[in-house]
């Protein structure tokens, strides 16, 4: 008689459902949340170009009707105006404009070339332009 047990080995467990029915929960689980990503990624996108949007100075072709004259330290005469939402700024040379909040946050800093330029300002309020060295106070 030998003395040596043997062990035998336990069959591997027995799946309760069919295996095409463990890939539609995986496939489920997935699908979920995927479309759990592409919600966040379509809300994060739209955040960023509707917040972050970089506004920009536009050229223009006609000023509105009152144009403000101020006068640059370089003999530039410059013009000054809001209209609609908007400030334009109109000069004979190139020049610096930097518009601030009244709080002095920066909105925008942009060299423009010679001509009449505007920029949209999306919220109300009062801000301080500066136009190469001349300061002026615009509100919207």
């Amino acid at each position: 008689q030998s003395k040596h047990q043997c062990h035998k080995k336990e069959a591997a467990p027995i799946l309760t459902q069919p295996l095409f029915l463990l890939h539609g929960k995986f496939f489920l689980l997935l699908y979920s949340d995927m479309r759990r990503f592409i919600v966040i990624l379509i809300v994060v996108l739209t955040v960023v170009f509707t917040i972050g949007a970089t506004q920009r100075w536009e050229e223009v072709d006609t000023p509105p009707r009152a144009m403000v004259e101020l006068q640059d330290i370089d003999e530039n005469p410059i013009g000054i105006a809001v209209s609609d939402g908007y400030i334009y700024v109109s000069s004979e040379k190139r020049i610096t404009v930097k518009v601030f909040t009244i709080l002095g946050q920066l909105v925008s800093e942009e060299t423009l070339p010679e001509g009449i330029h505007r920029f949209l300002m999306r919220a109300k309020g009062i801000y301080i332009v500066k136009i190469g060295a001349c300061t002026h106070r615009v509100t919207i």
